[in-house]
């Protein structure tokens, strides 16, 4: 988890929260296929069109879904914004505003980081 972190700090395992959960399962198929089924769809649209809409829903969602401030991290009109996010959720079938949808996305994105390693940001 360490190695995966911009700045290296020292962690405790009570602090760990979510990565005991996932620490304890990352043998099992069990997280690359809940990967696989929340971001195929963006994953494949990217690859199709040239697109970077996976970069996009992991800004989105380390920014909470605030458009002034995602605009300003990816220099993009606040109705860029707005259209990306409409796109994406018609691609995924899923709901930003929804706090389940984004929670499953965003966990699934920390799964892809620390396990798969096959989504970097393209």
């Amino acid at each position: 988890m360490v190695q995966n972190q911009d700045e290296k700090w020292l962690f405790k395992y009570k602090d760990l929260g979510v990565y005991q959960f996932l620490f304890a399962l990352k043998d099992s198929p069990i997280l690359p296929q809940f990967c696989k089924e929340m971001l195929a769809g963006v994953w494949e649209y990217d690859r199709c069109n040239n697109q970077k809409y996976y970069s996009f829903l992991r800004v989105f969602l380390e920014e909470n879904g605030h458009a002034n401030a995602i605009s300003k991290r990816l220099f993009i009109h606040r109705n860029t914004v707005s259209y990306r996010v409409q796109r994406i959720e018609k691609i995924l079938d899923r709901s930003l505003t929804n706090n389940l949808d984004k929670t499953s996305l965003s966990l699934a994105i920390l799964i892809d980081d620390l396990f798969l390693h096959n989504r970097a940001d393209d």
